[in-house]
């Protein structure tokens, strides 16, 4: 399983960077006239509000809670900011 990382500054689903650190209300505001996907799609603002009401990034930690059998590996944007996280198990009795 991979999903993008909460620390990298690039939000991948709106492509506009730092505007998952803002809080909610705020991210609302801007994804309609300062994203890419609003400046392109003009999404109404029912759309809005689900986009930021259901999408979430992770951090490392909660990977590796969620995965707690998993090898979780971090794929770099560049280095030192992790771009997504991977959650990697290995299959009992399968052999490679």
């Amino acid at each position: 399983m991979q999903t993008p990382a909460y620390e990298c500054p690039i939000e991948p689903h709106y492509v506009a960077p730092f505007v998952h650190y803002l809080p909610r209300r705020v991210q609302k505001r801007m994804l309609r006239y300062f994203t890419p996907w609003g400046l392109l799609q003009k999404p109404q603002r029912q759309q809005i509000e689900e986009a930021v009401d259901t999408t979430r990034l992770l951090r490392r930690r909660e990977m590796e809670e969620l995965f707690r059998d998993c090898t979780i590996i971090t794929e770099w944007l560049v280095k030192g900011i992790p771009k997504s996280y991977v959650a990697l198990r290995q299959e009992q009795g399968v052999k490679g």
